[in-house]
C-alpha cells in the first residue's frame, strides 16, 4: 500500500472526500502530518444562522381561538426552523474546511440521538450540534455531562420532568444502554437510582434557560454501579464515563463509524489505551485509531457501507462539485436520513442496513440526478480518464472484466458520466 493510498483512505473515511488535488497536497506532508492537520482544529461552534423564535407562552385558561393561533404559529415556526438548520448543516458538511469535525459531530449525533419530531425546537436543536462541534473531540466525561443537562435532551429523555419522588428512568437507562455501558453491564437498580441522582433539572422552553432546582432534587443516598453517596447527575456522569466498559463501548462505536465493522479486541486495543491514558480524551483515541494498523484500505476497505449523508457529501467533495442545500438534503431525505432527526433514540442504523434492492436503484437514480445538476464529467471516456474518475471516487480496485465493460459503455457522448453513475451505485464507491 502506497502513501497516497493511505492517505487517501484517510481524508474519506475521516473527512467525508477529497479531490485528486487534495490527497496529492496531502500526501506531499505525509500521512502523520495529515493525521495532525484533520485533528487539530479549533474546539469552537460554526457560524450559524438564527431560526424563528417559538411563540409566547398560551395565557391561563386560554380560549378555542388563541389555542388554535399557538399551535398554527408553532407550527410554523418549527417548520421554517428545520429547514433554516438543515440547510445550514447540510452546507457546512460539504464545504467545512474541519471536515473531520463535522463528520464528528455526526457521529455524535447518531450516538445522542435526539429528535426534533419530539423536541419540536430547531433553535434547541442546533444548540446541541454546536455542542457536539466544540465538544465532541474534548474528553467524554465532559461531553456527557453537557449533553445530560443540554435543553434538547431534556425534551427528548424528559428529563425535565424528573422530580424526587417521582423520577423519570429514560435518561438514566438510555445513557447506561445505548450512550456508554452498553447492555449487560447494568442493573435495573443502577437505572432507578441514576434517575434518582438525576432529577432536579428545569427547562425553560421560551428561554432555553437550564436551572438546578434543590427541592425538585433526591438528595437521598443512591448507590450506582457500587458506588454510594448523595450522587447528582454530574457524579452519574463521572461514574459512567469512567467506567472501563464505556472505553470499550465508546471505542466500538467509534470504529464501526470509522473504520468498519465487528473491531477484534486487538484491533480496539489502541483505542481503549489512549482512553485509559487521557481520561477519555477522544481527539487522542480517534489519533490512535488513525495511526493503528486496523485503519488501512486492506483491513477495514469493505467493511463498512457508505450512509447516505457520506455517500452524497463524499461524491460532491470527490468530484469537486456543489449542489444547493435544498436538493442535497432532499437526497439525503430520499435515502431515508434526515439531518436533525434520527429514526429512535437508537439512531441510525449503520452498514448493511443501508443496502438492498431499491436502495441500490434509488442511489443509481440520485447518481445520475447528482452528475446531471452539477454537469460535471461530460464527454467520452478512455482509459486515462476512466482512472481520474475512480481516483475522484476515493481509487477502489477494478476488475480488468469490469474496465472493460466500463470503457465500452464509455464510448458514448456521456460515457464519463455513465461511468461515474455506475461507480457512484456500485460496491467499491459505496464501500470506500
Amino acid at each position: 500500500m502506497s502513501e497516497r493510498d493511505r492517505v487517501q483512505f484517510l481524508l474519506w473515511r475521516a473527512g467525508f472526500g477529497a479531490t485528486p488535488a487534495q490527497v496529492d497536497a496531502a500526501t506531499a506532508k505525509g500521512y502523520a502530518a495529515t493525521v495532525d492537520d484533520l485533528l487539530n482544529y479549533a474546539d469552537a461552534p460554526a457560524d450559524a444562522p438564527q431560526v424563528p423564535a417559538m411563540p409566547a407562552p398560551l395565557p391561563k385558561n386560554p380560549t378555542g381561538d388563541e389555542k388554535t393561533a399557538f399551535a398554527k404559529a408553532r407550527n410554523e415556526a418549527v417548520s421554517a426552523g428545520r429547514k433554516i438548520a438543515t440547510n445550514w448543516w447540510a452546507t457546512l458538511l460539504k464545504t467545512s474546511g474541519t471536515p473531520l469535525q463535522e463528520n464528528l459531530t455526526l457521529f455524535w449525533h447518531n450516538h445522542f440521538a435526539t429528535s426534533d419530531e419530539k423536541v419540536r425546537h430547531p433553535g434547541f436543536m442546533m444548540q446541541q450540534n454546536q455542542l457536539f462541534r466544540e465538544k465532541g473531540a474534548g474528553k467524554f466525561v465532559d461531553l456527557l455531562m453537557a449533553v445530560s443537562k443540554d435543553p434538547a435532551m431534556l425534551i427528548w429523555l424528559d428529563g425535565q420532568s424528573s422530580v424526587k419522588g417521582h423520577p423519570n428512568e429514560n435518561w438514566s437507562r438510555e445513557v447506561m444502554e445505548l450512550f456508554t455501558l452498553g447492555i449487560g453491564n447494568y442493573t435495573e437498580t443502577d437505572v432507578r437510582e441514576g434517575a434518582r441522582a438525576s432529577t432536579g433539572w428545569t427547562l425553560n422552553e421560551q428561554t432555553g434557560e437550564v436551572k438546578f432546582v434543590a427541592n425538585r432534587f433526591d438528595s437521598g443516598s443512591k448507590t450506582v454501579l457500587g458506588q454510594s453517596g448523595n450522587l447528582s447527575m454530574d457524579d452519574f456522569s463521572r461514574l459512567l464515563a469512567g467506567h472501563p466498559e464505556t472505553a470499550k463501548y465508546v471505542s466500538r462505536k467509534l470504529f464501526w463509524w470509522f473504520a468498519g465493522d465487528t473491531p477484534s479486541d486487538s484491533d480496539l486495543q489502541p483505542m481503549t489505551d489512549a482512553w485509559s491514558a487521557t481520561g477519555g480524551d477522544i481527539r487522542s483515541v480517534l489519533r490512535a485509531l488513525f495511526t493503528s494498523d486496523a485503519f488501512s484500505p486492506d483491513h477495514s476497505a469493505g467493511n463498512r457501507i457508505k450512509n447516505p449523508v457520506a455517500w452524497t457529501v463524499g461524491a460532491l467533495r470527490g468530484l469537486g462539485a456543489d449542489l444547493g442545500s435544498d436538493v442535497m438534503g432532499q437526497m439525503l431525505q430520499m435515502q431515508g436520513m434526515i439531518l436533525f432527526d434520527p429514526p429512535n433514540v437508537g439512531g441510525w442504523s449503520q452498514g448493511g442496513a443501508w443496502i438492498s434492492p431499491s436502495s441500490q436503484v434509488l442511489r443509481f437514480n440520485l447518481a445520475g440526478q447528482l452528475l446531471t445538476k452539477t454537469g460535471m464529467l461530460n464527454g467520452a471516456a478512455n482509459d486515462d480518464t476512466l482512472n481520474q474518475i475512480v481516483d475522484r471516487l476515493g481509487s477502489f480496485p477494478l476488475t480488468d472484466d469490469l474496465r472493460a465493460k466500463l470503457l465500452d459503455l464509455g464510448k458514448g457522448a456521456d460515457g464519463q458520466r455513465a461511468i461515474a453513475q455506475i461507480l457512484l451505485a456500485g460496491p467499491g464507491y459505496q464501500a470506500r
